[in-house]
């Protein structure tokens, strides 16, 4: 609120933990917020136990509204007590269930859906299944070394899939 921002998010790791807090406290300061979750996707589904995290990439779901919210609850719960693999995970279809009402954010840099080895595929399923008023590339900057080149894949597969990017 004292650096004038209107909006914030918080989104935990595969839990929604700080959210009815976070809430309270947003209203407070008369911030409107957002609540969301990172999750990870397993593109081999939610039965496999074998080669650790594999080809598993991670996504940031943000609510829109009470349908999101009912949606991101269902994830969370599958992932946390059906889909522990090394960490929570989902797997495709039950996130093609699951996206009503919800916002996507790629993820960036080497766990992210949008990384060096895969990010075509992913991005075009996640451009699918979101559609591209819902997906949005993620821009970062930690000073962390190969950001910027991520940063970049992030902008030509934006300007490739026509979706918009966050910071």
């Amino acid at each position: 609120a004292r650096l004038g921002m209107a909006s914030i998010a918080l989104t935990d790791g595969a839990n929604l933990y700080g959210a009815v807090e976070w809430m309270k406290a947003c209203k407070e300061q008369q911030l409107h917020g957002v609540i969301g979750a990172e999750l990870w996707v397993d593109p081999r589904g939610l039965a496999t136990r074998e080669g650790g995290l594999g080809p598993a990439f991670n996504v940031v779901l943000l609510v829109e509204n009470e349908v999101g919210y009912r949606n991101l609850c269902v994830l969370l719960t599958t992932a946390i007590f059906e889909g522990i693999y090394h960490r929570p995970r989902v797997d495709i279809e039950l996130l093609r269930a699951h996206t009503s009402g919800l916002l996507c954010l790629s993820g960036n840099g080497e766990t992210g859906a949008i990384r060096a080895t895969g990010s075509e595929s992913r991005v075009s399923v996640l451009g699918d299944l979101f559609g591209s008023d819902r997906f949005f590339g993620e821009l970062m900057d930690h000073g962390v070394p190969g950001q910027a080149e991520s940063n970049a894949e992030v902008r030509r597969l934006s300007a490739l899939h026509g979706f918009a990017t966050v910071v």
